[in-house]
């Protein structure tokens, strides 16, 4: 795990980390959870009124993973940052030989999905997990109306809207809202309590973000995802598969592995792991 030295990377790092515990606990398949290292955060400093790496502590972050040749490495990499920061991280990397054909990089919404602009970003091939879009005519209608929006101000349309917009859940939070609302008698519609009750039944399988249903504390049950790979630098991120995890802790998933693409490796071709699984007795720090 390598994260920046803010406060929502170091909630994710530390979420993350647990769940891959709670995952080894239970008896999960594989080692899930037995190779987790978490790298020294890399500090921030204001640089033009924009936050931007420290250079020291970015090497020493880097540095401190664990090499090509350590046993028991798994190379799979979880950058939990901002977008602002990515690129600059991943050109350190670069030039530490961390971006390669055996090693992922796995990104979370925070930038997957979003464009870079600043420092092209060196050898494409990333993967990420952004929420999932279902394009139905939800979907459709709320990108027209949109569109509306944009010529009214004289800008272009879209055809399609970023995967970092979280429209999606918010379509399908209002829908759900509206269900409840709907379900309760008009003279009880200022109840919060009962609107609440009636949202815990609420369940559409036409959702823009997949299947809504709600688990008994109010969390999304059984939430799909979409796996994205990013396949050449200043173009779009493109959808390569989905991953529905359910309330239990199980999950299925769908990964066309043709249309992926890697660093060194290119695209069509999965690269050949040189390397063995970590064993138990492996297991670093976290």
């Amino acid at each position: 795990v390598v994260m920046t030295d803010k406060q929502f990377s170091r909630d994710i790092a530390d979420r993350f980390s647990a769940l891959m515990d709670d995952q080894a606990n239970a008896g999960g398949t594989g080692n899930t959870g037995n190779a987790i290292y978490q790298a020294p955060a890399i500090k921030l400093v204001n640089e033009d009124n924009a936050e931007r790496v420290d250079r020291d502590s970015l090497e020493l972050a880097l540095r401190s993973l664990p090499g090509k040749d350590d046993e028991g490495n798994s190379r799979v990499i979880f950058l939990f940052a901002h977008t602002e920061q990515v690129a600059e991280i991943i050109e350190a990397a670069t030039q530490q030989n961390l971006v390669r054909s055996d090693v992922i990089w796995i990104a979370p919404e925070a930038w997957a999905g979003r464009y870079i602009p600043q420092n092209p970003m060196p050898t494409p091939g990333y993967l990420g997990v952004t929420l999932y879009r279902n394009g139905n005519e939800h979907y459709l209608d709320f990108l027209n109306r949109f569109n509306g929006f944009r010529s009214s101000a004289g800008k272009n349309h879209w055809t399609d809207l970023p995967d970092d917009y979280a429209v999606g859940t918010m379509i399908d939070a209002i829908v759900s809202m509206v269900k409840a609302i709907s379900a309760v008698p008009p003279d009880q519609r200022t109840d919060g309590h009962a609107i609440i009750n009636e949202l815990y039944d609420v369940s559409f399988d036409d959702g823009v973000s997949g299947s809504v249903s709600f688990t008994d504390i109010g969390d999304r049950k059984n939430p799909r995802f979409s796996i994205i790979n990013s396949q050449q630098y200043g173009s779009k991120w493109e959808t390569v598969g989905d991953v529905t995890v359910r309330s239990d802790g199980s999950y299925t998933y769908n990964l066309d592995k043709t249309g992926m693409c890697f660093p060194e490796s290119g695209c069509g071709t999965i690269p050949r792991i040189s390397y063995s699984i970590p064993k138990e007795e492996y297991k670093l720090p976290i």
